[in-house]
């Protein structure tokens, strides 16, 4: 299966066209869809993405700049994962929207412990799964993918903690936008493919040990 992922595309849309000349199956947005907006400005850009992928699948979370009817927009066009996953073919999506809490005081932002809930509640559909892959907005903290640019690590711990506790292949995740790039826990692959203006990640995987990712 091959996975285009994108995340924080923050309302910025003049890449959607250009992803339709990649080979893939499945798009994952992790997150931060909008640049603080709501439902109907979330609805108009999946719409948008929903043209391009056509008969592909498409899944996502929503971000902490993204208002909390996004999550409503995404459910109503049937590509929500934030709290629940999806199965396609023997791998499991699951997910968790928002982030832990910044110093900006965003739309939709959770406790720590609030976030491992989260991801204990959507892991519990996906947990028999051959292989398991988490979209989380939030980077696991401590890790190359959510440092900024000044040096900090500002990921979730409680994400780390989850991730460390659980067989996970591969976490999807955004927020962090210079912290681009990958990383491991353990054995579990951690993809940022950095903000959509910039580029994204192709994701292939054929089997739990066949994973192979390359970045636009």
């Amino acid at each position: 299966m091959k996975i285009l992922c994108i995340s924080d595309v923050h309302s910025r849309t003049r890449n959607i066209e250009k992803i339709a000349n990649f080979d893939f199956d499945v798009l994952v947005i992790s997150g931060d869809i909008t640049n603080f907006g709501g439902y109907d400005e979330a609805f108009l850009i999946i719409d948008r993405f929903k043209k391009v992928v056509r008969n592909k699948k498409m899944i996502a979370v929503p971000g902490n700049c993204d208002y909390p009817d996004v999550d409503k927009a995404l459910s109503e066009t049937n590509i929500n994962i934030n709290g629940k996953c999806f199965l396609i073919n023997d791998i499991a999506f699951f997910g968790i929207g928002g982030s832990n809490t910044t110093p900006f005081s965003t739309p939709l932002e959770f406790d720590e412990e609030e976030l491992y809930e989260r991801a204990l509640r959507a892991y519990e559909c996906a947990k028999d799964a051959y292989i398991k892959i988490l979209v989380s907005h939030s980077p696991p903290f401590g890790t190359k993918v959510d440092r900024t640019a000044s040096g900090l690590n500002v990921g979730s711990k409680k994400i780390r903690k989850f991730i460390e506790e659980r067989d996970i292949d591969v976490v999807i995740c955004g927020h962090i936008h210079e912290a681009k790039g990958y990383d491991k826990i353990g054995r579990t692959l951690i993809i940022n493919p950095g903000n959509f203006s910039q580029g994204f990640c192709i994701l292939e995987v054929e089997d739990k040990d066949k994973i192979r990712y390359e970045f636009i």
